[in-house]
């Protein structure tokens, strides 16, 4: 015998005859199958070697039972041989199952279900034979001690086949055999995920890792993590954390260009990563619930003196531009106040910020879009609702800060003026200088920098006249301009060494730099000016300006203390406390403010910063008396101005290197960018204050950790106009017939992207579906195909030529998403709109595929309109 004919004693079938044969069992992989198969045969090979009957031995395919066979001539796992057996092997009264028989069971001969268990205990179905019968051929066939062994343990157990006549198709087992190699691949790769995270995991916690990092900073453990963590692997197979996706943030906002050098140099997250991050940030435009949620938890853990802080406000100019959102589906770049947008492109962004008093924190808090400057009533129920909303958070809110802005002074007054008439009407007494929101006195106060920056200004054009000790006096810029002219100085040694062509002449002077300010407002130049004039050097009256300066000398000072203690001699930039001289310093300067006049030849009058110093000083008065009465008996004063809310956006304007003047788009990137990172960048070159010290009171990371990446498009719906139901649609035709140079641009723009969308649409929705291509591609050339035939390289063709069906639609979607953006390009939920206008006035019944119809129509109408949206927002 060999392997071309069967083995079974007294079967001749050869490979000649046409009829399958078998290799037996590996008796290595499955010895007790094999063994069965031997049991079964018996004849010659049950003398052979195993591993000789395995290589050189077959049975024939007619030994089998129907059940057993699958298609193509292969056999199921548990096919044993039992038909057509030498007759040794049989009895004449029991008919052996497909599976090894057992003693304990019978077959039925019946037509049963899948799954249904083919042999039942005697006790539980008829007999076709006794017991005795079964047990008296079993010993009449002299079975082998294995075979006994496989009859005995099927007699503890049911056993479960399929029917006769049914098999798993060929198709669904080489499913269940690819889906099985997958599985087995996939969790091969997971452990090896695992055990290289965990390597890296261990890595990153070995004494000597610690040791090397045991000095550096926290951003540099993160960055040296991140690299040792996700070396050698391929960029699809890196995962970052939260605080290593941060980390990156604050490199690549500042310069992008720079971050794509590192990125080369080093294992960096990709942008799309970073700008999915900032994604899971939805933060709008007002009141936002999660910041003051996020800010609750944070004050919650804060002693009671911490909790006292001031509201910080002000405008930055930013470029008029709009951009389609697609994740809130609206348009942004107009006024907006979080409640309501107009048609009116917005120029600034108003910002709200804390800053702590006693504990040096800061947090921003909302933002909103206006042209020129918000309207005096909306600024002031802004200021409401903020302080309400933040009186919330368990913070307790002493004091207001901005600048003299028309807006901001009148938004002020109006509230003083509500808090006096509430009080008239109660009938209690009304102490001029606070307003009352809930039921917290909130102080207004003037940001001192911008108020000494105003008194310069004034002066560069006017004299100014006031009265001290008793004497009239007059300063006058002019006799600065002489000292600098004279230049005093010793071998090169300068009298006033700080006084340079910036600080005055006018044409030279940066207006917004409070440092080129303060330093002629010196003690310095007021000295200088003073002993000169003494000699007879200058003109006698620079007495009166050298007064002057070092009057608003230490009147700045007073309001700008920084130290717990007196240094350099300047006793007024140390801390308020109820034994120092500040008090007499204002109570003696209030008079002298109040004679102050600046005077332009024969007009003279009281300018806004002459009067908000006066209100300024007094509500610090008014503030130190209410904090000692708390228990603070300490207060540095330079925690009153808007050095933060300055630095937030010279921050804003760093990102992106140099952009002066963000876009509304870029400002929110930039505003959750430094949310994120807790308020991580550098201080600005040329900023407009001092770097301030102050830190993030809380950072946003922690919503991070446990939020979605959901749409967060508004639930609110859109009224529909009537016009918009039922819209007068452009003539294609006519269109496509014109000769005149725009029409013609237009088809010929028209017909290359509509046929790039079909491309577009085969790659994600239909693929080769043959009904979908006859619906959405033209297969020979027609006349709005001459750009894209031009655009074809050689003779080949390589682009997507559209149906005349999809140029029609691609046409009366734009000129749909045209008419709408005319009057309704403010609305909220503006694609969703858009998209149902479509739908009402268009015909879609050119897509004949039932497969992908419904699929095809909502990409086509999303996309088309998100195109035609984009490119009318540019």
């Amino acid at each position: 015998m060999s392997q071309n004919s069967c083995c079974v004693p007294g079967c001749s079938v050869t490979i000649k005859d046409g009829i399958p044969l078998h290799r037996f069992p590996n008796p290595n992989v499955n010895a007790e199958k094999f063994n069965s198969w031997i049991s079964k045969i018996g004849g010659a090979v049950a003398t052979m070697d195993n591993l000789d009957v395995y290589s050189n031995r077959r049975v024939c395919h007619k030994h089998f039972e129907e059940m057993h066979k699958y298609p193509r001539n292969r056999l199921c796992k548990l096919a044993i041989p039992v038909l057509n057996l030498p007759e040794q092997l049989h009895t004449e009264s029991v008919t052996l199952p497909a599976l090894p028989s057992t003693s304990g069971y019978q077959r039925i001969p019946c037509e049963i279900p899948m799954r249904v268990q083919l042999f039942t205990k005697p006790d539980t179905m008829p007999a076709l034979c006794s017991m005795s019968d079964i047990q008296k051929t079993s010993s009449e066939g002299q079975m082998t001690g294995h075979e006994q062994h496989i009859m005995q343990k099927e007699q503890n157990k049911n056993i479960s086949t399929k029917p006769k006549g049914l098999y798993v198709p060929v198709t669904k087992h080489r499913e269940y055999n690819n889906l099985l190699k997958q599985l087995k691949k996939s969790e091969s790769a997971k452990m090896t995920f695992k055990q290289k995270y965990n390597l890296a995991k261990k890595m990153t916690r070995t004494t000597a890792f610690s040791l090397l990092t045991s000095k550096m900073s926290t951003t540099a453990k993160i960055f040296c993590e991140m690299q040792v963590s996700q070396s050698g692997k391929k960029k699809p197979g890196r995962r970052f954390t939260l605080d290593q996706k941060i980390l990156a943030l604050s490199l690549y906002k500042p310069s992008p260009k720079a971050y794509r050098l590192l990125s080369q140099m080093c294992i960096l997250p990709s942008r799309r990563t970073l700008q999915n991050l900032l994604h899971k940030l939805d933060l709008k435009v007002g009141i936002n619930e999660v910041m003051f949620e996020n800010l609750k938890s944070r004050v919650a853990k804060l002693p009671e003196n911490y909790k006292y802080c001031a509201i910080l406000f002000d405008e930055m100019a930013i470029q008029p531009s709009i951009t389609y959102n697609k994740r809130h589906d609206s348009i942004i770049g107009f006024v907006d106040n979080g409640e309501k947008t107009e048609k009116v492109f917005c120029d600034h962004v108003l910002v709200f910020m804390i800053r702590g008093i006693v504990k040096k924190f800061k947090q921003p808090i909302t933002y909103y879009y206006c042209h020129g400057s918000t309207k005096t009533h909306e600024l002031k129920a802004q200021i409401k609702n903020i302080i309400l909303k933040v009186q919330e958070t368990g913070l307790k809110v002493v004091a207001t800060i901005c600048d003299q802005g028309t807006s901001n002074v009148a938004a002020i007054n109006l509230l003083l003026k509500e808090t006096r008439e509430f009080f008239i009407r109660k009938g209690k007494a009304y102490r001029e200088g606070f307003y009352k929101i809930g039921k917290d006195k909130i102080f207004p106060l003037y940001d001192p920098p911008h108020l000494i920056k105003g008194i310069r200004n004034n002066l560069l054009t006017k004299n100014l006249k006031y009265t001290m000790k008793g004497k009239e006096c007059t300063a006058k810029w002019s006799h600065i301009v002489a000292l600098y002219n004279r230049c005093p100085s010793y071998k090169g040694v300068k009298l006033v060494p700080k006084l340079t062509a910036l600080h005055v002449f006018p044409s030279l002077i940066p207006k917004m730099r409070v440092k080129h300010c303060t330093q002629v407002f010196s003690q310095s130049v007021g000295v200088g000016l003073g002993c000169l004039a003494d000699m007879g050097v200058l003109d006698k009256a620079s007495h009166e300006t050298a007064d002057l300066l070092m009057f608003f000398d230490n009147l700045f000072d007073s309001v700008n203390g920084s130290f717990s203690d007196t240094r350099h001699g300047k006793i007024y930039r140390a801390a308020v406390t109820p034994t120092s001289s500040h008090q007499n310093l204002w109570n003696y300067s209030i008079p002298i403010l109040k004679t102050m006049r600046f005077v332009n030849g024969k007009s003279q009058g009281v300018v806004p910063s002459l009067s908000s110093w006066i209100k300024t000083i007094e509500g610090f008065k008014n503030i130190v008396c209410f904090l000692h009465s708390k228990g603070i008996n300490s207060l540095l004063l330079r925690n009153f101005n808007q050095d933060p809310l300055e630095n937030f956006f010279g921050a804003i304007r760093a990102h992106g290197y140099s952009n002066i003047m963000p876009t509304s788009s870029a400002f929110e990137g930039a505003f959750k960018t430094l949310l994120i990172n807790n308020m991580t960048s550098s201080h600005s070159v040329g900023s407009n204050c001092e770097k301030d010290d102050s830190v993030c009171l809380k950072s946003l990371k922690s919503f991070l950790v446990n939020l979605g990446d959901s749409n967060t498009a508004t639930e609110c719906e859109n009224e529909i106009d009537c016009a918009h139901m039922c819209m007068e649609l452009l003539d294609a035709e006519a269109l496509l017939k014109s000769k005149t140079p725009v029409d013609m641009e237009k088809s010929a723009a028209i017909g290359y992207c509509s046929g790039w969308m079909a491309q577009l649409a085969k790659k994600n929705v239909y693929k080769n579906c043959s009904t979908c291509r006859h619906d959405l591609e033209e297969e020979s050339i027609l006349e709005f195909h001459k750009y894209i035939k031009m655009k074809e390289y050689g003779n080949k063709k390589w682009l997507c030529y559209p149906t005349r069906a999809l140029f029609d639609f691609f046409v009366q979607v734009e000129h749909i998403c045209t008419e709408i953006l005319k009057e309704n390009c403010n609305k909220i939920n503006l694609g969703r709109y858009i998209n149902l206008i479509i739908t009402i006035n268009l015909n879609l019944n050119f897509i004949s595929c039932a497969t992908h119809k419904n699929e095809l129509m909502n990409f086509l109408i999303t996309n088309v309109m998100g195109v035609q949206v984009g490119n009318q927002t540019k």
